[in-house]
């Protein structure tokens, strides 16, 4: 994808959805990234 592609993608989900929020439960960055791996 060319940079202008990416930009318009993010700015259309970021007015869709301008606070995102995950059901993953996490305290750290790695709790996260082992949440991810098992999800």
């Amino acid at each position: 994808m060319k940079r202008a592609d990416v930009v318009e993608l993010f700015t259309r989900l970021r007015e869709l959805n301008p606070h995102p929020t995950t059901e993953l439960e996490y305290d750290t960055p790695f709790e996260l990234l082992v949440a991810v791996v098992l999800s």
